[in-house]
């Protein structure tokens, strides 16, 4: 067992050398400097141990481990730092910088043990076992230093197992298993030496060996070092000033010296400067700072970039992806000017054209012997009614601020199919006929067709279909008993059942040359009885909760 161990460290000190020539060779990134610092570490770690093995006296059996902790001490540090930074979590400088200095004073005082017991309480040398070894005795500063192995142990390991959990990719699931291979090996190898179970031998040195070229196949059959040439590739084609190249499972891998000058000025406004950014691109939002890195901005507005986010493919296979963040200052700000003088004149526009139908709908009001008061009424209590069921938990995500100026817009238009009917009906003065009603009954119908034929396409898309739904249906009851389509409930649109409550009690409150308008206590009692019936109850109770609120905006003789 002897020789076959020698053996082995042999050949794993020669293929250690290899992979420092294959790893030095490759292009400079954080990945590849933390591979050829644990190699290094590695090397002298295993050629101490196997200069232990071979040593005659206990003389020389301490300088050989003398050797070993030029690399023991550092090679779990860097085992975790590779993890963390592969598994994309951020350390802090300060503790990358405490471990670091702790491995450093651990290699001193071993380097300096014979002058005191702080690190081994005891050293002996003995030929029983596999081959002559050290005897040491743990001191206190042995106990904390394997406290703190174990904690880049179970810290590692924590992390990977929730990378796993987090990501769904099947090749980076598979790429964490061998890091808790590793990780697993390197735990139960320490148990193994710390409870004197493999008979004097160091079973850490070969489980170190072990997870080095289990990095080494991790990075080879995941081709890691092939992510930045690709992104050079890229580049070519997307890059037009900040270029921030990650891995697969987003750790950085290259900024360019722009880059990292608005990740400085980012860094300023944010501590996580390159997760908003990611966040950024995939929101397609542009990136503002007080500071502008790529060019000098005269004015005072904010710098602006545009944020872009591309990913990294070869072979149908996915090596990361790049950010690419390009300076559009003038050309946001001269669109941004544009785009609001284009706004302010197309609600000009607008405006314009919905006081015209309007002025038109109110011209055809007149002709049925009623005052503009009905259109103002109707959109008055419309817009007090919106409102109040936007603040409504039942109704809070159907009805938005655009939705309630829409429909206030669209109320003055729920009659305007009135056109259509004949003035010896609109103007009679007694009941009408079955055939009169009959005639009267097709103005919503009347109504839709007119605005299908004025405002479809002047209009937005939105804006017409509640225009469109209020003429069409603002007749129909909530059981159905309604015209002219006979729709009952929530087929009903939205739009239509608050129109058909405003329009009733104005209806209820004015007069007309048929009827006396009826009091307030009275319009209440019928829109009671007629909750559930003709109206949508929700909508109905919150009209009468806030009656006194509909009642100061009528007959006002102003829009609000």
């Amino acid at each position: 067992m002897y020789w076959f161990l020698l053996v082995l460290q042999y050949m794993g000190m020669g293929a250690l050398f290899f992979e420092i020539l294959y790893v030095s060779r490759q292009h400079s990134s954080r990945i590849q400097t933390l591979l050829v610092m644990l190699l290094y570490a590695t090397v002298f770690n295993i050629a101490g141990y196997t200069l232990e093995m071979q040593a005659a006296t206990k003389e020389l059996a301490m300088q050989s481990l003398k050797i070993t902790y030029l690399g023991k001490p550092f090679i779990i540090f860097i085992m975790y730092l590779f993890v963390m930074e592969y598994c994309g979590v951020k350390l802090s400088k300060k503790k990358v910088n405490l471990f670091f200095g702790i491995s450093v004073f651990v290699a001193a005082l071993v380097f300096t043990n014979e002058h005191h017991s702080l690190f081994y309480s005891s050293i002996s040398y003995t030929k029983e076992g596999l081959f002559p070894h050290l005897v040491l005795g743990h001191g206190l500063f042995y106990n904390l230093y394997i406290i703190l192995v174990l904690y880049f142990v179970f810290s590692t390991f924590y992390v990977c197992v929730q990378k796993y959990r987090k990501d769904k990719s099947e090749i980076m699931r598979k790429q964490v298993t061998v890091l808790l291979v590793m990780v697993l090996l390197t735990f139960l190898c320490l148990v193994l030496f710390l409870f004197k179970l493999t008979d004097g031998y160091d079973s850490t040195t070969l489980a170190y060996l072990v997870a080095v070229f289990l990095f080494q196949r991790l990075i080879r059959k995941y081709k890691l070092f092939d992510t930045l040439r690709l992104a050079q590739q890229e580049a070519v084609e997307y890059m037009s000033n900040g270029l921030i190249v990650l891995n697969i499972h987003g750790g950085l891998v290259y900024t360019n010296p722009e880059a990292e000058k608005i990740l400085e000025k980012l860094q300023k406004e944010r501590t996580e400067g390159l997760k908003y950014l990611e966040e950024l691109a995939e929101k397609s939002e542009n990136l503002f700072l007080d500071e502008c890195s790529l060019l000098e901005h005269k004015n005072s507005e904010k710098c602006v970039y545009e944020v872009s986010k591309h990913s990294i493919y070869r072979d149908d296979k996915y090596y990361g992806r790049m950010i690419v963040i390009t300076e559009i200052t003038d050309s946001y700000y001269y669109t941004e000017r544009l785009q609001h003088d284009l706004d302010v004149k197309t609600k000009e526009v607008v405006k314009i054209q919905r006081d015209i139908i309007a002025s038109f709908a109110a011209m055809i009001e007149a002709r049925d012997g009623i005052t503009g008061l009905h259109i103002k009424n109707t959109g008055n209590l419309v817009t007090v009614l919106v409102n109040v069921m936007k603040k409504d938990a039942r109704f809070a995500d159907k009805i938005t601020d655009e939705y309630a100026e829409m429909t206030a817009a669209a109320a003055r238009l729920h009659d305007i199919g009135k056109i259509a009917i004949p003035d010896r009906i609109l103007q009679k003065e007694g009941k009408l006929t079955d055939e009169e009603f009959a005639i009267m009954k097709t103005h919503p119908a009347e109504g839709a067709q007119i605005l299908e034929n004025t405002i479809q396409g002047m209009e937005s898309d939105a804006y017409y279909q509640i225009a469109h739904d209020m003429a069409l249906y603002h007749h129909e009851k909530y059981d159905g008993s309604g015209y002219p389509c006979g729709i009952r409930g929530e087929e009903i649109p939205l739009s239509a059942r608050i129109m058909a409550v405003a329009d009733v009690y104005d209806a209820l409150r004015s007069k007309r040359h048929y009827k006396d308008g009826f009091s307030k206590e009275k319009a209440m009692a019928i829109m009671k009885e007629s909750r559930g019936t003709h109206f949508d109850a929700e909508i109905d109770d919150l009209f009468l909760e806030h009656i006194d609120e509909m009642e100061a905006v009528l007959d006002t003789g102003t829009d609000l």
